[in-house]
């Protein structure tokens, strides 16, 4: 019982710090305020995010990290003009590494939860692509592919 009050109040902090980074995010056109300027400014505060959601034990991992990864799909358009490839291309294997984690902690995952990862990882490699970016999320769709 203890260990799971203490995994939602982890839960918890990740969705506030989470909340944080979308608020600077929407901010992004003004980094005086506190905004992200740049690809990178962002990354350092969702890779945070992400790293802590792919250490919870609880199934919560997976559908948290199904949000975070979509919403860093849309948010590579936003700095599409300011970003080099390889910014994008360190963000990109960072999350595969977090869904390579994520998936090996959590077997056997469900059919269902394969089918919303890798709709999201095909999504994600779809907008790579648009960026000059032909493999990522190789090593996670891999390991949902050989199931």
């Amino acid at each position: 019982m203890e260990e799971e009050e203490h995994e939602l109040t982890r839960i918890e902090k990740i969705e506030h710090e989470h909340k944080l980074v979308q608020r600077k995010f929407h901010k992004r056109n003004e980094p005086e305020k506190g905004g992200y300027a740049t690809l990178s400014d962002y990354w350092k505060e969702f890779g945070h995010v992400v790293q802590h959601t792919m250490h919870l034990k609880s199934s919560s991992s997976i559908q948290l990290l199904l949000n975070l990864t979509g919403e860093f799909h849309d948010v590579c358009d936003a700095y599409e003009r300011d970003a080099e490839i390889y910014e994008y291309k360190e963000c990109f294997d960072a999350l595969d590494f977090a869904w390579q984690t994520v998936i090996e902690d959590h077997q056997p995952i469900s059919q269902t939860d394969k089918v919303r990862i890798l709709n999201v990882l095909r999504d994600g490699q779809d907008r790579a692509s648009l960026f000059g970016l032909n493999q990522v999320y190789h090593h996670a769709t891999e390991m949902l592919d050989g199931d």
